[in-house]
């Protein structure tokens, strides 16, 4: 292997991070085609079909942007079926999908595992940046999506290109780059919202990495993720019916932040690392709900039933405590700001999750209540 060839920091010269990249979509891209659906499938896919073909107007929001594009794709005679020509549109768009979630993945990787000059660190980032785009590649939801006529392979393209853009300008150093390449993931993308809405989704993760990243360095910068997570969590209550809040719905928020908030980190903590393996603990009830919606089945009773998230939340309760002690004797000043961090979001949880339960009528939040307001008290006096 030329070695040189992994060790160049620069996501747009890695040429081994870059084959990678190719490989990866190439793998994805055979596979959808090998299954791709050899007509129009049912529900929307007939629709958006017949809508290309005659530049007509699908369902609201109308996809405009998708509807020029399959168009083009449909007068290319590569097949007889019309339909098959769309969905080649789907499974080359999905394919690019794929291949931007490797170089996310592998470039945020990089920031938690410490790469530097290291052959098997690198390795490493590229093994993650394969691993989760192929999990994503041939989840039942993506494949089933990446092989029909829908809007969600180029939905996903774009999102994926416009968050790519957006980890490419978090980690340049020239300000003029940096400049063009957040004017690029915006306009991506608004040019996808003519595709679907969820593409808008990428500007408030770019925007949120970016700010992470400028405060990570100021002392109270460890409390901005924890703002953005409460004005999502009002949002969320605010259009949620009364007692219909899930009790786990901030906690699912604060991991999604979270997980942006470490990206945006120059270095990752063992501590932090224990915080996130407990807010994912804690969000064990989601996932589970999450397994059942994709695979379309019941959970086994041994996993559905298990106490795992109320655990998790007690772990990150208990650690959130313990860096408190640590922050009112002193202790360790190099790790302050990584124990700031962690008591900022098992406050947030016990508080967030004790709010949930007095609004969906529940008295016991007052015991949740008091040990955040603890763990809040703890961590204002250290």
């Amino acid at each position: 292997m030329n070695y040189k060839l992994i060790r160049d920091s620069d996501p747009a010269t890695d040429r081994a991070n870059l084959a990678i990249a190719l490989l990866v979509f190439l793998c994805s891209a055979v596979v959808y085609f090998l299954t791709v659906a050899p007509t129009f499938s049912f529900w929307d896919c007939g629709e958006f079909v017949a809508c290309a073909y005659t530049l007509g107007i699908p369902h609201p929001p109308g996809s405009p942007l998708f509807i020029i594009i399959a168009r083009l794709f449909s007068v290319i005679p590569f097949a007889d079926d019309i339909s098959l020509r769309i969905n080649t549109l789907s499974v080359l768009s999905s394919a690019g999908a794929v291949g931007f979630t490797y170089l996310i993945i592998q470039r945020l990787s990089s920031h938690i595992i410490n790469v530097g000059n290291s052959i098997f660190s690198r390795v490493s980032t590229y093994i993650c940046g394969a691993v989760g785009a192929l999990t994503m590649a041939f989840g039942r939801t993506f494949w089933n999506n990446a092989v029909e006529a829908e809007v969600y392979g180029l939905a996903m393209l774009l999102f994926f290109a416009a968050l790519w853009f957006g980890v490419l300008a978090f980690d340049t150093e020239s300000s003029s780059r940096r400049v063009r390449m957040l004017i690029l993931s915006v306009y991506l993308a608004m040019l996808g919202a003519g595709i679907h809405l969820i593409v808008f989704l990428a500007i408030p993760a770019v925007g949120s990495l970016f700010v992470f990243s400028k405060l990570s360095n100021s002392k109270t910068g460890f409390l901005a993720p924890i703002i953005v997570a409460v004005v999502a969590f009002l949002v969320f209550v605010s259009s949620s019916r009364e007692s219909e809040i899930p009790y786990n719905l901030p906690l699912g928020i604060l991991l999604i932040i979270f997980i942006i908030h470490v990206s945006s980190l120059a270095k990752v903590t063992r501590g932090l690392l224990v915080t996130g393996l407990a807010l994912l603990l804690a969000n064990y009830d989601s996932l589970i709900q999450i397994y059942e919606n994709v695979t379309s089945s019941t959970a086994p009773a041994s996993l559905g039933f298990a106490p795992v998230g109320w655990i998790g939340l007690a772990v990150l309760t208990l650690w959130g405590i313990w860096n408190t002690y640590f922050l009112q004797r002193g202790i360790d000043k190099l790790q302050i700001d990584s124990r700031k961090i962690s008591v900022a979001y098992a406050a947030f949880s016990v508080l967030a999750v004790s709010a949930t339960l007095w609004l969906n009528g529940y008295d016991h939040f007052r015991i949740f209540l008091s040990v955040g307001a603890l763990v809040v008290a703890g961590a204002t006096l250290g």
